[in-house]
């Protein structure tokens, strides 16, 4: 019933890939209605662009012939006022020099009238003394014709300047009217002309950014129509692609889908057929085989362990376990477990610990232990006299007496200590007792009648005089299932072995190092492979 199931499974499993590879055949077609779709309302968008740019193009016709009218009547605006100025400057510097040449002439004439009024003083001290007697000789008449020829020179020369003042007088008039006109000239154009070309410039300018955007959105149209044009002609192309290919590559394809759909079931069977059924003749290990006789006692504790301390036993414990402590105990930290070994206390994770110890004078102190994280926890406490070593879990170790001392042994030449991921074990020896920590329960087994397999997961620790190897687990269905590790502990000869009941599925998946490393590097190319 169970092989049918499995077959059901796997033919389920199948199915849903077929379901996936249609799946993907409609979201594949979906994609193409879409991307048709897309281009058509691209070639929509192009064609309103081309119509906007055709407006853009009217507009910007219909501005640069405004702007080019009112450039030009700027242009003879300002021709027309420079010609008014310079005909004003023509005319104020025609009057400038009749006015000096008025000034001119009213000096010659003043020159004259001084000539003049110095000829009738002399000609008038030239008189005839008998002229004052009243008498006339013969120059007398002469002598006063010449006097009133000088009278009337000098009055028509008067009359000539007295002209020529009031034509002075009349000029000033003029030329100041000129340089009034002059300064009342305007010198630059209407301003709302001006307005109205600067209106014009800014309303081009706008056109013209207008048409470069629509350009550039046009462009970028193009190329989306070009990409999806291109994706639709590859789309198209698929089918005969693939059928060359397939025609090409039909064997390699053939021998991959073989390899996929059977590919966890050839992993399982190499490893479990393989691999793992080589391990069977490598010899096993033994830490201390020629160890001199020791005693070692476990006794479980349950949940919670009562311990009683005195000035010759004090104790070592994580803090977070202390449920329950006398008031005649002094608490010290210790930062580790032993400081004359600081990297293997480290590694062991045997830090921030606290030691316990009876304060004087009392007799005894009563200390109690236990989980305060999962009730699922139960303690046993493993007693060692003059012990060679006890492999532990540093993890799994609860509290401990100070006597109790650690040392490492590599056993990096044995197969084994490859398969099951650990190169170093961890010894507690010496003499006192030890508190460790089992989920669901935990006890000891004796492996001095026979031999005993138990999976890695649930071990917690073991005796060193104890022969050690890793066995392929039966039988080989549970291990394909994943409902087993793939190799378990087997134990024998003298010595006890220290097993918790409860592996979570989770811890077992993870409990062997090797077959995790393993599994995660094939794990990353089979996703590759579509596994």
């Amino acid at each position: 019933m169970k092989l049918i199931w499995a077959i059901l499974r796997w033919l389920l499993s199948k199915i849903f890939i077929i379901i996936a590879i249609v799946g993907v055949v409609i979201i594949l077609h979906f994609l193409y209605d879409q991307t048709r779709f897309l281009q058509e309302e691209i070639q929509k968008e192009l064609q309103r662009a081309e119509a906007e740019l055709t407006k853009i193009a009217a507009r910007k016709v219909e501005a640069e012939s405004v702007q080019r009218n009112l450039r030009l009547r700027l242009r003879e605006e300002q021709q027309t006022l420079v010609a008014a100025a310079q005909s004003l400057a023509i005319e104020l510097a025609g009057k400038e020099n009749e006015r000096t040449e008025l000034l001119n002439e009213i000096s010659a004439a003043d020159r004259q009238i001084a000539a003049l009024n110095y000829q009738i003083e002399k000609h008038q001290a030239e008189k005839p003394w008998f002229m004052d007697w009243g008498l006339r000789p013969i120059d007398g008449p002469k002598w006063e014709a010449q006097l009133k020829a000088l009278e009337a020179s000098r009055a028509t020369i008067i009359k000539t300047k007295n002209g020529f003042e009031q034509h002075k007088r009349e000029l000033h008039k003029a030329i100041a009217l000129t340089r009034e006109q002059l300064m009342q000239q305007p010198q630059a154009p209407d301003e709302k002309l001006l307005e109205a070309v600067e209106k014009a410039e800014k309303e081009l300018e706008q056109i013209n950014d207008l048409a470069e955007s629509t350009v550039a959105n046009k462009m970028r149209l193009r190329e989306r129509s070009q990409q999806f044009q291109n994706f639709k002609r590859r789309f198209l192309e698929l089918p005969s692609v693939l059928k060359n290919n397939l025609a090409r590559y039909r064997w390699q394809i053939l021998w991959l889908v073989i390899f996929v759909l059977c590919g966890p079931m050839v992993w399982k069977m190499f490893w479990y057929f393989g691999l793992a059924k080589a391990t069977s003749r490598v010899r096993s290990i033994c830490l201390d085989e020629e160890a001199p006789a020791a005693s070692c006692e476990a006794k479980a504790c349950g949940k919670t362990a009562e311990i009683k301390i005195d000035a010759d036993h004090p104790l070592i414990a994580r803090m977070d376990w202390i449920q329950q402590y006398s008031p005649d105990t002094v608490k010290r930290t210790r930062f580790l477990w032993s400081f004359k070994a600081p990297f293997i206390s480290y590694a062991a994770g045997l830090v921030d610990m606290t030691e316990f110890r009876l304060n004087q004078p009392a007799n005894e102190a009563t200390l109690v232990l236990g989980s305060s994280h999962d009730p699922q926890y139960h303690l046993l406490r493993l007693d060692l006299l003059n012990h060679p070593g006890f492999v532990l879990k540093p993890s799994m170790v609860v509290a401990a007496s100070p006597s109790i001392k650690i040392r490492t042994r590599w056993t990096l030449r044995n197969l084994h200590s490859w398969i099951s991921g650990r190169w170093r074990h961890i010894l507690f020896h010496g003499t006192g007792a030890i508190f460790v920590m089992g989920y669901g329960s935990i006890h000891a087994v004796d492996t001095t009648n026979g031999a005993i397999r138990i999976e890695d997961g649930h071990v917690v620790g073991f005796d060193s005089r104890t022969r050690f190897s890793t066995v392929r687990t039966e039988t080989f269905w549970p291990y394909f299932k994943d409902k087993t590790a793939l190799f378990d502990w087997e134990f024998s000869g003298y010595g006890q072995v220290i097993r918790q009941n409860v592996l979570p599925q989770a811890q077992r998946k993870i409990s062997n190092p090797f077959v995790k490393t393993a599994d995660s590097i094939f794990n990353v190319i089979g996703k590759l492979l579509g596994f």
